[in-house]
């Protein structure tokens, strides 16, 4: 029987992580009216199942079918689109490196259309950020009001959108995580210098290595995302661990030691292991775990955007007044863009985000503990 929606709702990032698991080893244990009503919070799982139970050829419902035919052509248009960027970025002299979903996706993935993304993430050269940018509005794309801006974040964000009536969302990088205690991590000569092809989008794409983009993945989910969150980004993990050589485990301990987040890798990985079963060497999480003094594993502690927002206060005593009014007052055009109101609307906006957005926060800190 069909689990009763509300209860769904509450339940979903658990049931998806379970979801994806038994995915992963192609025995389902919720019914498939069960996967349906989860359809909308668990998009990924659902068709991550059912393209398993296809190559098994196993039955399933066909709403799961529906949802994979809708991701195939979701996935080829994102990918059309991102691969005019990226062109348009090497023409005008702007090297680019492709992280996160996109290349996950094309790299690590059976298929690429089993990787559901909201948004495509570019990185490029600090020094490169405002050309790349030019190059970015000048293809179409409108930058976005943001909280804070790219000076203070290290990212742009910039959609485009289509007669056809959707949109595609670039988030443009010039640093891999916001919290300034993540500033180790290999920056663009190191991430270039071990860049991998990516050829899914043309001669001018690139990715970072594997070992460098683990440890990316594993700094972005702990800097910026719960525990709870999209389960989507455990599996990355999995999918891209799982094809680690000796040589390349041994080079991991190595570049986390380097950029502080090894006992933020151990975490995430062993997180992995519980949940997919990735085959981490024992000697990898010994010496991973036994990092001690990092500033970044205080934010394995920062559970909700509350915490999140104290240790981002911790790790920048100087720009503390400046990182907390921004997330009290922010910029108007923010204001008007989050909540789509009119400038005399703007004072409601605001008192509407500090009772509501600062309330749901303060809960969230009261009902979750630490992560760990």
């Amino acid at each position: 029987m069909a689990p009763n929606p509300a209860d769904a709702r509450r339940a979903a990032p658990r049931l998806t992580e379970g979801m994806l698991a038994a995915a992963a080893g192609c025995e389902p244990s919720l019914s498939d009216e069960a996967l349906v009503d989860l359809a909308q919070e668990a998009r990924t799982a659902v068709v991550w199942l059912w393209w398993r139970l296809q190559m098994n050829g196993a039955a399933a419902h066909p709403a799961l079918a529906a949802a994979a035919r809708r991701r195939v052509v979701a996935d080829a248009l994102a990918l059309t689109r991102l691969s005019r960027v990226v062109a348009a970025l090497g023409a005008a002299g702007v090297p680019s490196l492709v992280f996160k979903g996109a290349a996950l996706s094309a790299l690590y993935y059976p298929e690429p259309w089993l990787r559901a993304r909201n948004d495509d993430d570019l990185l490029v050269a600090p020094e490169a950020f405002p050309r790349a940018r030019h190059v970015l509005e000048a293809s179409g794309y409108i930058a976005q009001p943001q909280n804070p801006g790219p000076e203070e974040s290290g990212q742009a964000h910039y959609t485009q959108h289509f007669r056809t009536g959707d949109q595609h969302h670039i988030d443009l990088h010039w640093r891999a995580c916001v919290p300034r205690a993540f500033a180790a991590l290999p920056t663009w000569p190191n991430l270039a210098q071990t860049r991998v092809p990516l050829p899914a989008l043309g001669p001018c794409a690139f990715a970072p290595g594997p070992v460098e983009h683990l440890v990316l993945l594993c700094a972005h989910r702990v800097a910026h995302h719960g525990e709870d969150d999209d389960p989507v980004w455990l599996l990355d993990v999995h999918l891209l661990a799982a094809t680690l050589g000796p040589a390349a485990w041994d080079r991991l301990i190595e570049v986390a030691r380097a950029a502080e987040v090894a006992a933020v890798c151990g975490f995430e990985l062993a997180r992995a292991a519980a949940a997919f079963g990735t085959p981490v060497p024992a000697h990898v999480r010994s010496a991973l775990g036994a990092a001690v003094g990092e500033r970044t594993a205080r934010h394995l502690d920062a559970h909700g955007p509350l915490r999140r927002l104290g240790r981002d206060l911790v790790d920048e005593p100087r720009r503390a007044g400046r990182t907390l009014l921004a997330r009290l007052v922010p910029p108007a055009a923010y204001m008007r863009h989050r909540y789509a109101v009119p400038a005399p609307l703007l004072p409601a906006a605001y008192l509407w985000r500090a009772v509501g957005g600062g309330g749901r926060w303060l809960v969230e800190a009261l009902r979750r503990g630490p992560r760990r």
